[in-house]
């Protein structure tokens, strides 16, 4: 009476096994197509973007058209505005100079910049992951969270880029905890100190502006902001994420750090998950930037 049982539980396994495999030989079958495909669809809308500069960019005006005297006015109690500038002093300072530019020519600079940090993160694939909703959708609004992907990823073997990070969307900067749970104190102390520097730099040539930002952030708190966004609360998400990367610390998993950097985003839209891409090549630079797991 065992047998037919026995005979069952053996099939299962077996079962999974084939249809992992047919799944292996169909995905390397199609996937240069697939790549192809996906590619040109990417290029595409990347050649569309560069073409119609007036027809995209609805974040990116925000750092093009805020008043230099007062970069944050706009984003005092108003999570939503669409040329509010929400990022830290030294981020405002660094646009400055981008005020000089027609809008068409910053943002076609600055989608070529968005492009640029996609194929370093997406390789050979980064055209196909253009075709991609999320990243699609990035590229249009002209936000930064492919260049906050890119710092992260960097940073595991530079983690003075870190201080990007830090100072513009801020909760991100919980993939630090990576370099606390491997006790890899220079990795994070480079890190510290990058974004101090900065800070302290930008604090004495417009301390008016580290005023004006404290006030911009405090007043947002509790806002709940237009668009389709996870429902999750920043704060169980930060926590989350942070236990999430000190396991993947523990266990030696980089990818962790690009997916806590991505949901621990202050407000997680669909473009948001564009810093995903980072997955891509997360792994090498871990490998070569930083010491091996704790034991």
């Amino acid at each position: 009476m065992d047998q037919p049982s026995t005979r069952a539980g053996t099939l299962a396994p077996g079962r999974t096994v084939a249809m992992r495999a047919t799944a292996g030989l169909l995905w390397l079958r199609w996937r240069a197509p697939i790549r192809l495909a996906l590619s040109v669809v990417g290029a595409v809308i990347i050649l569309l973007l560069l073409a119609n500069p007036d027809a995209h960019g609805i974040d990116a005006r925000g750092y093009w058209a805020f008043d230099p005297a007062n970069p944050y006015a706009e984003a005092i109690g108003n999570l939503n505005a669409e040329t509010a500038f929400r990022y830290g002093p030294p981020i405002a300072l660094a646009f400055l100079p981008f005020h000089a530019l027609s809008w068409p020519a910053f943002i076609t600079i600055w989608t070529l910049v968005l492009v640029a940090a996609l194929l370093v993160l997406g390789r050979k694939w980064a055209l196909a992951c253009a075709a991609i909703y999320p990243v699609a959708m990035e590229l249009s609004a002209g936000n930064v969270n492919l260049l906050i992907a890119l710092a992260a990823v960097v940073g595991l073997r530079w983690p003075a880029t870190w201080s990007f990070v830090l100072l513009t969307k801020v909760t991100p900067g919980i993939g630090l905890v990576w370099f606390a749970v491997r006790r890899e104190w220079r990795h994070l102390a480079i890190a510290i100190a990058a974004t101090a520097s900065l800070s302290v730099a930008s604090w004495l040539v417009a301390p008016q502006l580290w005023t004006q930002w404290f006030d911009a952030l405090r007043s947002m708190v509790g806002i709940e902001p237009l668009g389709h966004h996870l429902p999750v609360p920043l704060p169980i998400r930060v926590i989350a994420m942070a236990a999430l990367v000190a396991w993947g610390a523990r266990t030696d998993r980089p990818w962790t750090v690009v997916v806590a950097v991505t949901l621990a985003m202050p407000t997680v839209f669909p473009a948001s998950l564009s810093a995903l891409v980072g997955v891509l090549v997360v792994d090498r630079w871990a490998r070569t930037g930083t010491a091996a797991s704790p034991r």
